[in-house]
């Protein structure tokens, strides 16, 4: 249970990000404190930013389906 409730964490962290990220201005001492929260190096580049946090998000979901199809049965 406890595993479940910080991926559910971990995806709010990562909603606030991102809804951060996609703003006209975004706020970049929250996107600072968002990015040290979820254990990512803070770029001042934008893009890189966006990169690094769609990559690490990717990371998240792959290993999230991974560990499901662990119990699949088929």
């Amino acid at each position: 249970m406890n595993d479940i409730k910080s991926k559910a964490d971990l995806i709010i962290d990562f909603e606030s990000l991102v809804d951060e990220l996609m703003k006209e201005e975004p706020n970049e001492n929250q996107i600072k404190f968002l990015m040290q929260k979820l254990e990512m190096n803070y770029d001042d580049d934008s893009v890189g930013r966006i990169a690094t946090v769609l990559d690490r998000m990717n990371k998240l979901v792959f290993e999230s389906k991974k560990e499901k199809s662990d119990y699949d049965l088929r």
